[in-house]
């Protein structure tokens, strides 16, 4: 969802780029157009939802956005300064294994509806996933805690960097391994 925004941002207008979405891709490739009353069509002249294999609802990870992608690149964008602004990167840290029992129980009802993404869009996502596992310090995650934390106390800025690390390693990190395993046991199977 993070990706369509900024795909959306990028565009500069409400309307986007059909290229910009592997589910808009397949339709378009299918012959998908809007009729006279702006409702997106499939090919055979059936709306695109009830025709389509796959509804961004239902697929939120692929090779070009999920957690894999969002999550990184959310944290990245927050620019914490204060000893609350760090307490709100950590809270983000705690809350992040609950976004992905979400998007496993989203894939969930795509395999049981029959509507997933193809293999090709999916396959790379777990080595996407290995790159967010290593040491917690020389993850993405902890990079705001890496600097110099201006304005924090030396005994705060130690304090945070150790909630840091714990947080990635016992937060984190095991909701990517949960999303990794779900999709080579799992969404790729199917």
């Amino acid at each position: 969802r993070g990706a369509v925004a900024r795909a959306r941002a990028r565009a500069g207008d409400d309307e986007l780029r059909v290229e910009m979405c592997p589910a808009r891709l397949v339709l378009r490739a299918a012959g998908a157009r809007r009729d006279s009353a702006g409702t997106r069509r499939g090919g055979g002249g059936t709306d695109w939802r009830a025709s389509s294999t796959v509804r961004p609802d239902l697929g939120p990870v692929n090779n070009l956005e999920g957690p894999q992608v969002d999550f990184p690149y959310l944290v990245a964008c927050m620019k914490p300064r204060t000893a609350a602004d760090f307490a709100a990167v950590l809270a983000r840290f705690d809350a992040f294994p609950g976004h992905v029992d979400d998007v496993l129980a989203l894939m969930d009802e795509g395999i049981r509806q029959s509507r997933v993404f193809a293999r090709v869009c999916v396959a790379a996502v777990p080595a996407q996933i290995d790159g967010l596992l290593g040491e917690a310090a020389a993850t993405p995650f902890f990079k705001h805690f890496a600097g110099a934390m201006e304005g924090l106390e030396a005994g705060a800025r130690e304090r945070l960097r150790a909630d840091a690390v714990a947080k990635i390693e016992a937060r984190v990190q095991p909701a990517f391994r949960k999303l990794k395993a779900y999709l080579e046991e799992v969404y790729l199977p199917a």
